[in-house]
């Protein structure tokens, strides 16, 4: 580790593959909350995301969820996206299912996902949803 440390590109791409190494394997208090479905990169299309905390906007008081969207095959590297919580499809994948999704290109993927349908996220401070699971 302290010669990975020494080298500056090496360095970035290490600390910052370790912090989403340990994140995944839940050795970390910053951890993924849910696996969802977002809309992205366009109408129509679908990713797998992982909501990593839930804040309120401003202006309009409206839940807004971060989501961390992976690339695949590297789990690793993504973007993180402030997204309306009500546009994102709640899913019952375990962040191991996703991320055997993810690392395969969809050759490992769970037997069933609800595409079609904004199925919302069930999150604690709202009045209309039931508490995080």
């Amino acid at each position: 580790e302290s010669i990975f440390e020494r080298v500056p590109l090496v360095k970035t791409i290490y600390k910052s593959t370790k912090q989403i190494v340990v994140t995944l394997g839940g050795g970390q208090a910053m951890e993924f909350q849910r696996v969802v479905l977002v809309e992205f990169p366009r109408p129509g299309m679908k990713c797998v995301a992982f909501l990593t905390s839930v804040m309120k906007d401003v202006d309009t008081g409206r839940e807004m969820a971060t989501v961390f969207i992976s690339t695949t095959p590297n789990p690793t590297t993504g973007y993180m996206q402030i997204v309306p919580l009500e546009e994102l499809s709640e899913t019952n994948w375990t962040v191991e299912d996703a991320v055997k999704l993810l690392m395969s290109g969809g050759v490992i993927s769970p037997p069933r996902v609800a595409f079609d349908k904004v199925r919302p996220v069930r999150w604690a401070g709202s009045d209309k949803r039931m508490t995080k699971s």
